[in-house]
């Protein structure tokens, strides 16, 4: 009676172990690789929302004071004309939390691109200031009038904004959008 006991009770041999281990490592093994492409599409799109972001930034700062131009009858157009259309310029940048010292928030990119932002950690925003560590964006203004021959008072602003992703490529996000200079239109005979 031992022996017809001993026969009936039994566990599972060396090699069915081996096989239920590397069962379950494979299923482990395609989890951690999508949890990997997961973790790299989130910063990826942290990325793209924080330049979105920027770039939404500088055009609602240029609607703002373009309304508020409005109600002064003088134009925004004009002074980006006369501030960013400077020779070897390309483009202006915003600086939304700081006036430079010709008392203005918009300069002129005297380089071949724009000066990078950096990001202030205490405040939790981007601004240009030379004391705070460098970011991985840049964010260029343009303004153009006269784009389209059948309306000469629409200007064109466009704002860029490019960044080195995580894994070391260069990403830009683009917005553009038009406004009608009034004090134009209402200036010309």
């Amino acid at each position: 009676m031992t022996s017809k006991l001993q026969y009936t009770i039994r566990g599972f041999t060396l090699v069915e172990t081996l096989v239920a281990i590397t069962l379950l490592m494979l299923v482990m093994v395609a989890f951690m690789s999508l949890a990997r492409v997961g973790l790299t599409m989130s910063f990826f799109s942290r990325e793209r929302v924080v330049a979105f972001y920027l770039a939404q930034e500088a055009m609602q700062y240029i609607a703002n004071v373009h309304n508020e131009d409005i109600r002064a009858n003088t134009s925004l157009f004009d002074f980006f004309e006369t501030r960013c259309d400077t020779a070897g310029s390309r483009g202006c940048y915003i600086d939304i939390v700081n006036e430079s010292p010709s008392g203005s928030h918009i300069q002129p990119c005297l380089i071949e691109t724009c000066p990078p932002l950096r990001f202030d950690s205490s405040a939790m925003r981007y601004v240009y200031s030379t004391t705070m560590p460098l970011s991985p964006y840049v964010r260029t203004v343009e303004v153009n009038r006269g784009v389209s021959p059948t309306a000469p008072y629409e200007v064109e602003v466009r704002v860029e904004v490019q960044w080195i992703d995580e894994a070391g490529g260069s990403r830009s996000i683009e917005l553009f959008r038009y406004f009608y200079d009034l004090k134009q239109y209402h200036t010309t005979p």
